[in-house]
């Protein structure tokens, strides 16, 4: 995407201090500012060394100052509490503990693009592995798509998979094809109009290197299977046999393989009903683990390979959810410790289940995630975080659930107000329930009521800290201390019903088990009727003020407020950040998925009525407030949207921040400090407006002008109606 100027006139020095009207002080508390928010840390992953004395974290920040995102490689003394950066880059990921080494490996770019490399203690780099022309990836001219929400990166190895003794080592890596342009027909053409852009034509080829010999490469698949390209295959190890899966796209669903390699056979598909996929969670006895039933009927079971079941109770929550994964057995294999998301009380913890009956859930304050732990399955560490808590590192007794703290990874957020989150849960009208949280604002008083704020981002409203996936460019510190009171949300769960978890397979399997209508009501309008009960249940209370109701939710939200803001008349505002889907215009992507939802393409007599009934863009002329769309590419959904706002007379803006250079977009989520600061600035003078009616001058607010013709425009249009 070229370089646009966005008529900003603040500079980023200047966005950095912005925080509430007045920065008051509280405790000796400063407010917080957008660069707080902008130079938020969270860990990647993290390893525990082989004597569990030391652990090494990857720890992700912005750097304003720098204009750019910054890795750091970590190794902390548990005994000292000495916390040493060992390496920084542009890109750190994979972290993981070398089996029978006092060394980590992790993939990294240090000059050469991504590659794997080996640290021990003394921060000693050793390239492990590489692959010598790197390819560029990421939303860029002369790049292959994004790998995740990555900056533009070189990538030669993207993925890796030790054996359990260390002696082998799978992995995966980019090759450039030579270039060879010839004319594309039919289908390509449909998937390259989704670019602006040619693509490298790459392959993402498999090697298994055992000790020190000489790689094999063992399989090769194109660019174009997302297993092998996002994810190294979801390779695991069993004992000597590798186990990888490749995909092949099909007209309306994807076929997935399961295949099988070893040393003496090479590589086989696995015979049909293999226990070989790598996320199979393995019990005390040996069996699978997982979760059955609905609601608080919602229960623990480990099935054996004979049919077996031992039944550990109920749980109303998710195993190893990808947020925060992972699962440990003892030597013996009587005790494991699996990762779990509750979803009554929205957070993430361990569970430890044994043989002999034993089933413990370590508490602490907010959220355990990132966690590792040593051999024998006796200590580990985790990172402990809340929406309130800055993260800090934690050593965790199995035997005793005692967790301590080992060091604070974020001082500086220490000396900032303290914000007031209450965990909420809501039933709607249709009668499904829904978790969140209340932010109050900073001086609170109970008898004024406040302008709300209503934040979605689908699933993760829940205890972690400066979430970007959940708030995205959405600055709610700065809202709570501005006087807004906000409600973070999460979609209605899927595992409360059967029928909801009918309609998320309809929905991701074109259509099959549920009729699109009631898909629409299920996915969709269920969330817009969430929102509904909790700002009535804060309105009755008195505390909101029902004439100054907005919403704001990206990706997913994204849908969420654009349906939320045309299907019911309780907002004013909304800002809907980098989506799209939904729209006539993205159907040609989304194929199957839109066969659930709507039953087909857009112009035919048998869809119509489906697409006039929650398309954005087709109920445009219901939409009840101002609209503002913040993009890092001009999605053909989300202009389709706008034009139709804008003709409807609704009050409407669409942003598109720009990338690194003149050829690249911004990613889905911002990850160049600049564009979050201002897109941050910019919602703050986007509610500000619409809900409060507050006028920034023109250098606060550069588009203050436009929005006061439109708002007048809006004023008359409704004096009409």
């Amino acid at each position: 995407m070229r370089n646009r100027t966005l008529g900003f006139a603040l500079a980023g020095a200047a966005l950095a201090g912005v925080a509430g009207p007045a920065a008051a002080k509280d405790g000796g508390r400063r407010d917080w500012s957008i660069a707080d928010i902008v130079e938020a840390p969270s860990v990647i992953d993290l390893a525990l060394s082989r004597d569990g004395s030391e652990v090494a974290y990857i720890l992700r920040r912005g750097d304003v100052k720098e204009n750019r995102e910054i890795f750091e490689l970590h190794v902390v003394s548990i005994a000292s509490r000495l916390d040493r950066i060992v390496a920084t880059s542009s890109w750190l990921g994979a972290l993981k503990l070398i089996p029978s080494q006092d060394a980590w490996s992790v993939l990294g770019d240090f000059g050469e693009g991504v590659q794997l490399y080996r640290f021990d203690r003394s921060g000693t780099r050793i390239t492990i592995a590489s692959q010598p022309d790197p390819v560029l990836v990421g939303s860029a001219d002369g790049a292959i798509s994004g790998m995740g929400d990555n900056p533009l990166v070189r990538f030669g190895v993207t993925s890796y998979r030790w054996r359990s003794d260390g002696r082998a080592l799978f992995y995966s890596v980019l090759e450039r094809q030579k270039s060879n342009p010839k004319p594309l027909f039919d289908a390509a053409v449909v998937e390259v109009s989704s670019r602006r852009r040619w693509e490298p034509t790459v392959n993402v080829q498999f090697y298994v290197r055992e000790s020190d010999n000489k790689p094999v490469a063992i399989h090769s698949r194109p660019g174009s299977d997302i297993i092998a390209r996002l994810l190294g295959g979801d390779a695991d190890w069993q004992g000597e046999t590798l186990y990888f899966s490749t995909t092949d796209d099909q007209e309306r669903a994807s076929r997935v393989t399961r295949w099988r390699w070893s040393a003496s056979r090479g590589v086989e598909r696995p015979v049909a009903g293999e226990n070989a996929a790598s996320d199979s969670l393995v019990g005390p006895y040996g069996g699978a683990l997982s979760v059955h039933g609905y609601g608080a009927d919602r229960r623990i079971i480990e099935t054996s390979v004979g049919g077996s079941v031992h039944d550990y109770g109920p749980f109303v929550g998710t195993l190893s959810d990808p947020r925060s994964p992972g699962i440990w057995r003892s030597p013996e294999g009587d005790r494991v410790l699996v990762s779990v998301r509750l979803l009554d009380s929205p957070r993430y913890s361990i569970l430890l289940l044994t043989k002999d009956g034993r089933r413990q859930l370590y508490s602490t304050e907010g959220s355990l995630t990132r966690c590792s732990f040593d051999k024998d399955l006796q200590t580990g560490a985790c990172i402990q975080q809340g929406l309130a808590r800055p993260p800090r590192l934690v050593s965790v007794d199995v035997l005793t659930g005692r967790v301590r703290p080992i060091a604070d990874l974020a001082p500086r957020y220490d000396a900032l107000r303290r914000l007031r989150f209450e965990p909420r849960s809501w039933r709607n009208a249709m009668g499904y329930a829904s978790t969140g949280f209340i932010v109050w604002p900073s001086r609170y008083v109970a008898t004024k009521r406040y302008p709300l704020i209503v934040i979605t981002h689908g699933s993760d409203a829940d205890e972690q800290f400066v979430s970007g996936g959940l708030q995205w460019n959405y600055p709610l510190q700065l809202f709570a201390q501005r006087g807004y009171i906000v409600a973070l949300v999460n979609d209605p769960s899927p595992h409360q019903s059967a029928t909801l978890t009918q309609a998320a397979s309809a929905w991701s399997n074109c259509g099959e088990g549920m009729p699109p209508r009631q898909v629409q009501d299920l996915e969709w309008l269920n969330g817009v009727a969430t929102y509904e009960a909790l700002v009535r249940e804060l309105v009755d209370a008195g505390a909101v003020d029902p004439t100054q109701v907005g919403i704001a939710g990206y990706s997913r939200g994204s849908q969420m407020v654009n349906v939320a803001i045309t299907n019911s008349n309780v907002f004013r505002a909304a800002s809907s950040g980098d989506g799209g889907y939904l729209e006539p215009a993205a159907w040609r992507f989304n194929r199957c998925t839109y066969a659930g939802v709507f039953g087909g393409g857009p112009g035919k007599a048998s869809t119509d009525d489906l697409y006039r009934r929650l398309a954005p863009s087709y109920r445009a002329g219901n939409a009840t407030g101002a609209i503002l769309q913040q993009m890092a590419e001009p999605r053909a959904g989300a202009v389709d949207f706008y034009q139709s706002l804008r003709d409807a007379g609704v009050p409407a803006q669409i942003t598109l921040y720009p990338g690194e250079s003149e050829a690249s977009d911004e990613t889905h989520f911002f990850h160049i400090p600049a564009n979050r600061m201002t897109a941050m600035h910019e919602n703050l003078c986007w509610f500000d407006f619409w809900l409060r009616g507050i006028s920034g001058s023109p250098v606060e607010c550069p588009r203050i002008g436009d929005w006061k013709e439109m708002a007048i425009d809006w004023r008359n249009r409704k004096s009409r109606e």
